[in-house]
């Protein structure tokens, strides 16, 4: 079984890409709109991913990354954000970004991405 931990606000369209992922493979994703309760769920359980709203984060991006990658130094990153705040993401980028998307977000773009970056591992390892 995978699993995604988010802080993101966008709990909707996280449920529609678990359930089109859920279609291939297991997946749990636990989402988080408070910073406490996301950093709580990383100490608490093991992701492969990680997702985090740079709208939410903004300037504290770099330092939540920091902090993700001292607690669980193997999972992958990926940022969702909006034109807005691309020059934080760029900052972000340098600290082993798997990707990012830019909202608005389709299912379909968000499940592609989520997606290849949970079987990253399984690729390397055929």
């Amino acid at each position: 079984m995978y699993r995604i931990i988010a802080f993101t606000n966008e709990k909707k369209l996280i449920r529609e890409v678990e359930g089109k992922i859920l279609e291939d493979i297991k997946v749990e994703i636990k989402i988080n709109s408070d910073i406490l309760e996301f950093l709580e769920s990383l100490l608490r359980h093991y992701a492969q991913l990680v997702i985090l709203d740079l709208d939410l984060l903004e300037e504290n991006v770099n330092k939540v990354i920091d902090v993700a990658r001292s607690i669980q130094k193997d999972c992958k990153i990926v940022l969702m954000l909006s034109n807005k705040n691309m020059s934080i993401c760029s900052s972000a980028l340098t600290k082993g970004i798997v990707s990012y998307l830019i909202k608005p977000i389709s299912v379909s773009n968000a499940y592609k991405i989520f997606h290849s970056a949970l079987l990253i591992d399984v690729k390397d390892k055929s």
